[in-house]
């Protein structure tokens, strides 16, 4: 003999709750680890590109380019994408030959700081424990405000984009990428930027215009170098494209 187990429907009706509830669970907690923030560094468009042109003609810079070069090589005196230095967080990353720069989204709020300056200095606690990030008195450095909005009517997403002073404490906000560069090899327009509709941060671009005493930057940056964490990618095969995604924890 055995006996018979009788579920109740209601039974069968907390169990379905629980799976469905731990399923939405899993991808929601999948959905936001994967978050990320995007931010492409480009090439200065032809507008940019005259206006660099004319501060080159009536600057100093104007006695050190031959003006046959000026005229023939332009082209060659563009500045790279690749090679600037960001920081967000505890993480590094480099901006790879198509500009790009990575990484894990590691706030909630909607909004993210740029902040453009050759140096910065951590202030440490307990260690190797970093407490903040400052700006350094008399070195030049630019802030500027990202917040992401919706327009309600139409129902599109976009990035409304400021220009910030720099806070007289000096510190630099937390939910802040810092690119070590000075402000004048980059531009970074203001006002607002459709982006798409994702839980990443996929910024407006910024304009490279210069690539002055990047070496530098990078030789200072060194000395703090081992506080951050390098960001790693693997590439991953999906449908008929090669995907890089973070694998930082």
């Amino acid at each position: 003999m055995y006996s018979q187990k009788i579920y109740h429907p209601v039974y069968h009706l907390v169990y379905r709750f629980f799976i469905i509830l731990a399923l939405t669970t899993s991808i929601i907690w999948k959905e936001a680890s994967a978050r990320s923030i995007d931010l492409r560094l480009k090439p200065a468009p032809p507008g940019t590109l005259h206006e660099v042109k004319k501060e080159l003609k009536i600057g100093k810079s104007a006695y050190k380019v031959g003006k046959k070069l000026f005229k023939n090589g332009f082209k060659d005196l563009l500045p790279k994408v690749s090679g600037f230095v960001a920081i967000y967080g505890g993480y590094i990353d480099y901006s790879n030959e198509d500009g790009s720069i990575q990484f894990p989204l590691l706030h909630k709020e909607k909004k993210i700081y740029l902040v453009i300056t050759p140096e910065i200095k951590l202030t440490n606690v307990f260690g190797s424990t970093i407490s903040h990030k400052n700006f350094i008195k008399d070195v030049p450095a630019e802030v500027y405000l990202l917040e992401k909005k919706k327009n309600d009517e139409t129902q599109t997403v976009y990035w409304r984009v400021t220009k910030e002073k720099k806070p007289d404490h000096n510190r630099i906000n937390p939910l802040s990428i810092v690119l070590l560069t000075r402000p004048k090899n980059l531009v970074v327009s203001t006002g607002d930027f459709i982006t798409p509709k994702t839980q990443n941060f996929i910024l407006p671009g910024v304009y490279v215009v210069g690539n002055s005493n990047n070496a530098k930057s990078v030789l200072n940056f060194l000395d703090i170098r081992h506080f951050f964490e390098q960001i790693d990618r693997v590439e991953k095969a999906h449908k008929k494209t090669l995907q890089k995604l973070i694998i930082n924890k």
